[in-house]
């Protein structure tokens, strides 16, 4: 953790926080990489006795990041040091004007640097140009251990080994937001992933109970309720994820949960009916598709980004309204070619933006959206390679033989994610009900469920 730029300096700061009783305000992101993240700062400072709360700005309804009417409350009621977790890489002005009011910011983050660095205390991020860490790639949440592992060593005096046994839920925590955000599950991230699902049996949390009852109910193992987790945070309250994951209260966490499973729902439906209005209306050009539209649900745009980018093998812009003056977009992109580097070229139409290579958002005033549209396609068209339109062709990795022994190296395989999809095999001599054990996707994909 040493490494990681900015560490002494984080820490310092945060240890004369502690010291001097300073009012302490983890500031996070509402996605699940952005809540976990939040809960696992907030859990640490709470065991160090800090005088420390949380928020986690509405989506859509407020700035990205850090925004100058919500900070202006929290300084009125005192505040000396705002943690900004999953966010803050990017907001150069509003950690100026922070600065200004006598507030100082950390940042832990992992989002691309696109600029200047912003004036705060410290800014934690692996992908600093300047940065000596090793491994550019962990999630919000990843960042966030790997400083809290750090911290813990050198303020309260204790091994890893003896934090873990004590504090237990933060791998599986930091598991859950590593999944969901979609980083590779190469290196460290697979040994997050991995110990997070190992440790869950453990687990003695008030927010275990609601997730063994899906286990149970739909017969589910730790990994494939991860899945199933992450479209129930997708358009949660930030906040109230975070209470779910800190409170005692057990019949509290039901509660909550089932509350989440209910706004699932909706999701869903939004989804689907959003991601058929795309379809309908959406403009394809050589190298990009792009769907601008009033009636899109806006918790929908990352996932309707997503879906069309996957069928149709070419980057997507999905634009909704959020009111009258400003609309908001989601982006989605191969491999082959950074989005994120289109939005910074034309930086000057939006209100903001941030976000990886492959995902990314933004923020725009109503009246420079048809310019910044036009400008958009020519910039994609001149500066994009390597799209490819064509349907993948099936090929498979490997030959398979059934026997016990690749039965066990299977097992080695996963967790399965970005990054590490699962392996296509061709087992030429298996044979139907006595080999294989499988079922049939929606899109007629056999998917392997065990080797017999």
């Amino acid at each position: 953790p040493e490494i990681l730029p900015d560490y002494y300096l984080a820490l310092e700061r945060i240890d004369k926080a502690i010291r001097n009783e300073e009012k302490i305000l983890v500031w996070g992101h509402e996605d699940l990489d952005g809540i976990t993240a939040t809960v696992l700062v907030y859990n640490i400072l709470k065991d160090l006795r800090a005088n420390v709360s949380y928020y986690i700005p509405p989506k859509h309804k407020k700035k990205y990041g850090l925004n100058l009417e919500d900070l202006e409350l929290f300084k009125n009621q005192g505040l000396d040091l705002v943690i900004m977790v999953d966010s803050g890489t990017t907001n150069i002005l509003e950690i100026k004007e922070a600065k200004e009011k006598k507030v100082d910011v950390i940042v832990i983050d992992h989002h691309e640097v696109l600029e200047d660095l912003p004036p705060a205390i410290a800014v934690i991020n692996p992908k600093r140009k300047d940065s000596s860490y090793p491994f550019r790639e962990l999630a919000g949440v990843g960042v966030v251990l790997k400083f809290l592992l750090g911290m813990v060593k050198e303020l309260m005096d204790i091994s890893t080994e003896e934090f873990f046994s004590c504090k237990n839920d933060l791998f599986f925590l930091a598991c859950l937001g590593t999944i969901a955000d979609r980083v590779p599950l190469i290196f460290e991230n697979r040994v997050i992933v991995t110990l997070g699902i190992k440790t869950f049996d453990n687990l003695n949390r008030a927010f275990k109970k609601p997730i063994l009852n899906i286990l149970e109910k739909r017969k589910f193992n730790v990994t494939n309720f991860i899945i199933f987790l992450l479209p129930i945070f997708a358009n949660s309250d930030g906040n109230k994820g975070v209470k779910f994951f800190i409170t005692k209260d057990e019949k509290e966490a039901d509660e909550i949960f089932k509350e989440f499973e209910n706004r699932s729902q909706k999701w869903q439906e939004d989804a689907k009916r959003s991601l058929e209005i795309a379809e309908a209306i959406k403009i394809i050009s050589d190298k990009i598709i792009i769907v601008k539209s009033d009636e899109l649900a806006l918790g929908c745009l990352g996932y309707v980004a997503g879906k069309l980018t996957e069928k149709y093998h070419l980057p997507a812009m999905v634009i909704g309204r959020v009111d009258g003056k400003r609309y908001v977009g989601e982006c989605r992109c191969d491999e082959e070619n950074s989005i994120l580097e289109i939005l910074k070229i034309n930086k000057e139409y939006l209100i903001d933006y941030g976000g990886h290579k492959k995902a990314c958002g933004f923020s725009i005033a109503s009246e420079k959206l048809e310019n910044f549209i036009k400008k958009v396609i020519k910039d994609v068209e001149k500066l994009f390679t390597n799209i490819k339109t064509n349907s993948f062709t099936h090929f498979y990795e490997g030959i398979l033989e059934i026997n016990d022994t690749n039965r066990n190296l299977l097992s080695f395989l996963p967790p399965f994610g970005e990054g590490n999809p699962p392996p296509i095999l061709l087992a030429p001599k298996a044979k139907e009900g006595k080999d294989l054990i499988y079922t049939i996707d929606e899109d007629n994909n056999i998917i392997v469920k065990d080797v017999l």
